[in-house]
C-alpha cells in the first residue's frame, strides 16, 4: 500500500483529536518506527506528537517530513556503532573527572544526518504541531521546547543521558536528557485539548529486581519514567473523574482516553542492539506487530486503566533468540480491477526474515507456546519492497506431538489490503514443538478474509545457508546474567537442535 501518513491536519481530518506521546529507550527506538508504521495503516492521525529522550528522535524524523515507511528504512540502514564517539584522548587520562564516556559527535555527524533529521524543517513545520521534552539541570526543572523552537544542541541535549554523554551548555545553562524527571510529558498534550493519547513505550517495567550495576542504573530509569507516567495518569484519571461528576473545565473539554503500545516483555537493552543480538529491523518489526496485536487483540474502546499497569510487561527468563531467512521465487499473478487476474508475471524472487524469540527457555522446553515470539518481513519487488509482517504463526498440522508438518501463516500488507503467506513446513525437525530445521517450504500467496481474486502465486522457500547453519550462526542467549548461565542455556538449546538434527 502508500505508505500512510500520521499528520491529521494535512488529510482532512475530523476525527478525535490525538496526541502521539514517544516515550524514550535508548537506541531501541528503533522499535517505535515500526508501530508509526502500524498505526499509519491503521488509520490513525494526530494533531500533536511529543518526545522524550530516544522518542525525540523519531518524533524529529516525522516533523522533518518522512513517512512511517521511510523512517523504517533510514533506522535499517543505520549503522547502530556510529551512536558512540571517543571523546578527546586526554579526557580517558583524567577519567575520574570525565563529563561522559562518550561525545556526541557521531550523533550531530552521522546519526541525525542518516535519519533524515533536519532541524530547520523541524522549525518550519505546518503540519503536526510537536512538543521535545529536556531537562534544565541548572534550574532541576523539566523544560517543553516547542518544534519552531527546536535547535540542534537542544535535541542532542535531549538524549545526553548523564555518564553516558556529556550535559549540553545552552545560554549559560546546562541540560541533559529529561528521563530522571519524566520519560512521557502526557499533560501537556491534556492541557493542548487532546482526548486521546497514544503512548509508544519502550522502557522495561516488569516485577523484576535484578543485580548488578547496569541492571540497577537501568532500574533507575525505569523507577523514574514509570513513576512520573503513573502520576500522570492518575492525574488525566481525577480529570475523568470531574468530567463524570458533570464538572465543566476549560481544557481538555472531553474524558481523556489513554492507549500504550508496548511489547509483552522488556526489549533487549542497548548493549544487546550495539553488540549485533538484535537489528534495527527486528526492533522493527517488534513494533509493528505489537501494534497490531494491541489493535487487533487488546484495545477497549475506554482505553487502558489509569493506572501503575499502564506499562507493566511480562519478567522473561532466560531465553534464546535466532534468525531465519528464507529465499525463493514467487510466480505472481497480476490483479487488475476488482480482483480480476489478467496476467501471470515471471516468477521474480521472495525473501521472509523471520526472527524467534524464545524469552523463556525452561518454559520453552516444558512445552509452554506462550514464550515464543515471531516477527519478520517480507521482501518482494513488486510486493512494495519490504513488508513488515503482521503477525506470524507456526502450527502442527497433524495432532499429535511427533508431527513433522507445520504451517506456517504470515500476514502483511499491500496496496491498502491484507494478503497473507501460507507455507507447508514439511518432514521439519523440531526442537519443543517449533521447526527450526528443514530443507524447504511451499507457499502461496492469497488474500485475506477470501477477497475476490485467490491466490496471488505460488513458489517453494528454502532456507539460507542450509537446514541448520543459520540458526547457529545467529544463535544467541537472552537474559543471561552471567557467563555461565548464557552458556548453560546456549548448550541445552544446541543439544536439542543436535538431537532433532539426528533423529
Amino acid at each position: 500500500m502508500a505508505d500512510s501518513t500520521l499528520d491529521a491536519t494535512t488529510s482532512g481530518y475530523s476525527g478525535p483529536r490525538r496526541s502521539l506521546i514517544l516515550a524514550g529507550g535508548g537506541m531501541r527506538v528503533a522499535y517505535q518506527a515500526g508501530v508509526l508504521k502500524a498505526l499509519a495503516e491503521c488509520g490513525l492521525r494526530f494533531v500533536h506528537g511529543d518526545g522524550t529522550s530516544g522518542g525525540t528522535m523519531n518524533l524529529a524524523m516525522l516533523l522533518s517530513g518522512l513517512s512511517p515507511g521511510a523512517m523504517c528504512e533510514r533506522w535499517r540502514t543505520l549503522d547502530v556503532h556510529r551512536f558512540s564517539s571517543l571523546m578527546p584522548i586526554n579526557e580517558y587520562l583524567r577519567s575520574w573527572d570525565m563529563m561522559g564516556v562518550a561525545s556526541s559527535k557521531g550523533i550531530r555527524d552521522y546519526v541525525y544526518p542518516h535519519l533524515g533529521i533536519d532541524v530547520a524543517a523541524i522549525n518550519r513545520s505546518s503540519g503536526m504541531s510537536g512538543t521535545f521534552n529536556v531537562c534544565n539541570f541548572s534550574h532541576k526543572t523539566a523544560e517543553v521546547i516547542s518544534g519552531h523552537d527546536l535547535s540542534l544542541d537542544m535535541l542532542v541535549a535531549g538524549i545526553s543521558l548523564p555518564i553516558f554523554m556529556p550535559a549540553v551548555q545552552i545560554n549559560g545553562d546546562w541540560y541533559t536528557d529529561a528521563v530522571w524527571i519524566k520519560d512521557a510529558n502526557l499533560m501537556t498534550a491534556v492541557n493542548g485539548g487532546s482526548e486521546e493519547l497514544w503512548i509508544v513505550w519502550c522502557i522495561g517495567n516488569t516485577t523484576e529486581y535484578l543485580s548488578g550495576a547496569f541492571n540497577q542504573y537501568v532500574h533507575m530509569i525505569e523507577m523514574a519514567g514509570n513513576g512520573r507516567l503513573i502520576i500522570e495518569l492518575e492525574q488525566i484519571g481525577e480529570i475523568n473523574r470531574k468530567f463524570a461528576a458533570g464538572e465543566v473545565l476549560a481544557a481538555p473539554t472531553k474524558p481523556v482516553k489513554v492507549h500504550v503500545v508496548k511489547p509483552r516483555y522488556p526489549l533487549p537493552l542497548d548493549p544487546d542492539f550495539f553488540l549485533g543480538k538484535i537489528t534495527a529491523p527486528t526492533l522493527i518489526n517488534m513494533g509493528y506487530s505489537d501494534t497490531y496485536r494491541y489493535i487487533e487483540k487488546e484495545m477497549k474502546a475506554e482505553g487502558i486503566a489509569l493506572g501503575w499497569e499502564a506499562t507493566q510487561m511480562k519478567v522473561p527468563g532466560v531465553g534464546i533468540t535466532f534468525s531465519k531467512t528464507l529465499s525463493g521465487s514467487v510466480a505472481l499473478e497480476t490483479a487488475v480491477g476488482e480482483g480480476r487476474v489478467s496476467s501471470v508475471e515471471s516468477s521474480s524472487p521472495l525473501t521472509l526474515h523471520l526472527t524467534v524469540r524464545i524469552v523463556n527457555l525452561d518454559a520453552f522446553l516444558a512445552g509452554d507456546s506462550d514464550v515464543t515470539e515471531i516477527c519478520g518481513d517480507l521482501v518482494h519487488p513488486v510486493l512494495g519492497g519490504c513488508r513488515p509482517l503482521i503477525e506470524v504463526l507456526i502450527r502442527p498440522m497433524e495432532a499429535g506431538p511427533n508431527t513433522d508438518h507445520f504451517a506456517l501463516d504470515c500476514r502483511f500488507w499491500h496496496n491498502g489490503s491484507q494478503f497473507r503467506l501460507l507455507g507447508n513446513i514439511r518432514h521439519a525437525k523440531y526442537a519443543g514443538g517449533l521447526p527450526v530445521i528443514f530443507s524447504e517450504m511451499p507457499f502461496r500467496l492469497e488474500r485475506v478474509n477470501g477477497e475476490a481474486g485467490g491466490d496471488l502465486g505460488t513458489g517453494v522457500l528454502r532456507p539460507g545457508g542450509g537446514p541448520m547453519l543459520e540458526t547457529v550462526r545467529t544463535l544467541h542467549a537472552t537474559n543471561a546474567s552471567t557467563f555461565t548461565s548464557k552458556v548453560h542455556a546456549l548448550f541445552r538449546f544446541g543439544r536439542l537442535l543436535l538431537r532433532s538434527y539426528w533423529a
